[in-house]
């Protein structure tokens, strides 16, 4: 051992801590330790987690919900931008979103949350609403009148809709004619997005007062106004009756 160092005695003593005074310390450590995780739990921006919301369709009752983390509650919900679907609403509480929305179609819209210390998310979301069941059928754009053999124009276009209005898509659509003739190009038609079929080739081919009747499975057939077909131009002369034997000079008959 060096000549100008001396030994060092540590003691070590147990002391008696009151338990008054160890319950306030326990304490103490306890608020402390709850201090820390917070803050580390606060390391972690607010999000929105919710990444796509359920479809639903007209007439039904629809539920949802968006859902937040990483903040510190209460959460306060709002749309800031867009909208939801008519007849939809949110629980500004709890980003529970219900009601019942008759209109077919996707509504866009941004949500916002902000959390009991003022931080704040958003997220674009959509909900998109089916149509429901075809239930009736109409005339979008009514026949019009035209020559024997040429195409009805503007195109005659029928509408399958629920019963909320709202067009279904994808449903077959077909036409007959009503009156004497043949009636070409209305053959199954299948409904676009809108539930619109459009027949852009019909024709009837004998002139006269006619009527289209649209039908589409199970639905009550729809029948259009009435149009007028006309001749078409002169293409030929034919002998409809022919001349008999006749005396001189007496009328043929």
């Amino acid at each position: 051992m060096h000549p100008s160092r001396s030994p060092v005695s540590v003691l070590v003593r147990a002391v008696s801590v009151p338990a008054r005074t160890w319950n306030r310390i326990s304490l103490a450590l306890t608020v402390v330790l709850l201090a820390f995780t917070a803050t580390a739990a606060r390391a972690l921006p607010l999000e929105i987690t919710t990444t796509s919301l359920s479809a639903g369709t007209a007439g039904v009752a629809y539920s949802d919900a968006v859902v937040a983390a990483s903040g510190t509650t209460p959460y306060l919900w709002s749309i800031v931008a867009g909208s939801l679907p008519s007849g939809l609403s949110l629980d500004s509480g709890t980003g529970a979103i219900s009601g019942t929305s008759n209109a077919a179609g996707t509504n866009h819209f941004i949500i916002h949350v902000a959390d009991a210390v003022s931080d704040t998310a958003t997220k674009a979301l959509s909900i998109a609403i089916a149509p429901a069941a075809a239930a009736a059928l109409t005339f979008e754009v009514q026949p019009s009148n035209v020559v024997a053999g040429v195409s009805i124009a503007p195109a005659v276009q029928v509408k399958v809709a629920d019963a909320f209005g709202n067009g279904v898509p994808t449903e077959l659509v077909s036409l007959s004619l009503v009156g004497t003739g043949t009636l070409t190009g209305g053959g199954a038609v299948a409904t676009d997005a809108s539930g619109i079929a459009t027949f852009s080739t019909l024709s009837v081919n004998l002139a006269g007062s006619k009527q289209l009747t649209a039908s589409s499975g199970a639905l009550t057939p729809a029948t259009s106004s009435a149009f007028t077909v006309a001749p078409a131009a002169a293409a030929a002369q034919t002998f409809e009756v022919q001349p008999s034997n006749v005396v001189a000079g007496v009328s043929i008959a």
